[in-house]
């Protein structure tokens, strides 16, 4: 192969593999942010009255139907948050139900730790 075909070669592998890591951080960061993120109505209602520009009664029409299908929406968020909370519980005391041996109980015990640090940091929007 000659030099020149095995620099882009090379290249192309590298900006292959980059651009793969960059899309999954990316990927990752806009689920962990949509998954915390609060429904936010103001931002639904101008979206919506970007697009179909509402006159002033539909404006306040769309806007109470957006607040009042909001409160449901975070109510839901609330009740989904919480299953899984309960169902990671579960798992969590299932496989701890399994562990014999105390230095395995130990280093259990430093994972949840580290998993619940992690989960708390999320939800308080820091990384």
């Amino acid at each position: 192969m000659k030099p020149a075909a095995r620099s882009f070669a090379a290249v192309f592998f590298l900006g292959l593999v980059l651009g793969g890591l960059i899309g999954a951080w990316c990927q990752r960061s806009a689920l962990r942010h949509s998954r915390q993120r609060p429904f936010n109505a103001e931002r639904v209602f101008k979206r919506f009255d970007r697009e179909l520009k509402f006159d002033e009664e539909q404006k306040s029409a769309v806007k109470a139907i957006i607040h009042g299908h909001g409160v449901k929406l975070d109510a839901l968020q609330g009740e989904t948050a919480a299953a899984f909370d309960a169902v990671r519980q579960a798992l969590r005391a299932e496989i701890k139900a399994q562990l014999k041996d105390p230095e395995q109980l130990k280093r259990f015990a430093a994972m949840e730790a580290r998993w619940e640090a992690r989960r708390v940091t999320r939800s308080a929007g820091l990384r």
